[in-house]
């Protein structure tokens, strides 16, 4: 007669050992009611295995003293950026375990632990430095930014921490908290103003509602003192047909009103220059007199040489 499964068992990963303790086998792990996850860690077979499960069932192979850090770390707090499949998980341990498709890495000090849905992860903060070994600067500006949207970090706390501390990535991540930006929404309209101010141009104000009582237009970026707009256009997709009408209908009103809207799509995102000379152009229709964008070796390090955000 199979042995009953525990209640607690049914909802999350576990280890050979709990198993064990319940009175399962190596043997009985092998059968058709449970799914293999990592070395010696299982779950059972109905269970949907989603990112923060995975991570758990991670925690549990390598062991107790191991917490989600650098890009794992900053997907458990809502902000994707990077595109490594791994899970990343740091330890103290002298001899931590290794195994597929996880990253392990080793600290002397690890700092503030946090919870998340059952899975122990560094600070925010301590995610987004150990993450700069990884990304680029748009891409490090552009997750610290969904940060701050999301609540779990303010400006002024990035800024305290990237000044008292010195780990690894610390420098490219005290220069990304410069750009960090409070009120911008979205990973790809980080990216957009990063490239815009990275080139030389002054920064876009972000989200800004503008008009009376009657009539507000939400604008994802705008220089109000030239009157341009700057949208991201992305999420047409996904947007009813009345949605898109009411934002065909604001543009059409902001229009009116002297404004010029440039629109950025993902495939745009493929030719940055493009989206700056394009931005510079509309500026200066309307008055701007600064200076002209510089693509220095900077810029072209975030948006030529390494356009992974593009996909």
């Amino acid at each position: 007669m199979p042995v009953t499964i525990p209640t607690p068992l049914l909802s999350r990963p576990f280890s050979l050992d709990e198993a064990r303790s319940v009175g399962l086998t190596r043997d009985n792990l092998k059968g058709s009611r449970f799914q293999h996850l990592y070395p010696e860690v299982y779950a059972v077979t109905d269970l949907p295995v989603d990112f923060a499960m995975r991570v758990f069932a991670a925690q549990l192979a390598v062991g107790p003293h191991s917490y989600a850090s650098f890009e794992t770390g900053l997907s458990l707090y809502s902000v994707s950026a990077g595109n490594d499949p791994d899970v990343h998980v740091s330890t103290r341990d002298r001899n931590p375990r290794r195994m597929k498709g996880i990253s392990v890495h080793r600290h002397n000090y690890l700092g503030q632990v946090n919870v998340i849905h059952r899975c122990r992860v560094l600070s925010p903060e301590r995610c987004l430095v150990d993450a700069a070994n990884h990304l680029s600067l748009a891409e490090l500006v552009a997750a610290g930014d969904g940060l701050i949207a999301c609540g779990h970090t303010t400006q002024d706390m990035l800024v305290t921490f990237v000044t008292e501390n010195h780990f690894d990535g610390i420098v490219l991540c005290r220069r990304a908290v410069e750009l960090i930006t409070p009120g911008s929404e979205s990973f790809r309209e980080s990216l957009v103003r990063v490239m815009l101010e990275l080139a030389g141009l002054p920064a876009p104000e972000c989200n800004v509602s503008f008009g009376d009582a009657e009539f507000i237009a939400r604008i994802d970026m705008s220089y109000r003192l030239w009157l341009i707009a700057i949208e991201y256009d992305g999420r047409q997709h996904g947007l009813s047909l009345a949605q898109r009408e009411r934002d065909v209908r604001r543009r059409e009103l902001m229009e009116r009103l002297g404004w010029t809207f440039v629109i950025v799509t993902a495939a745009q995102l493929g030719r940055p220059r493009d989206i700056v000379n394009r931005v510079h152009e509309a500026m200066r229709a309307h008055g701007y007199k600064g200076q002209r964008p510089e693509f220095t070796s900077e810029w072209c390090q975030n948006f030529e040489r390494t356009p992974r955000f593009v996909r």
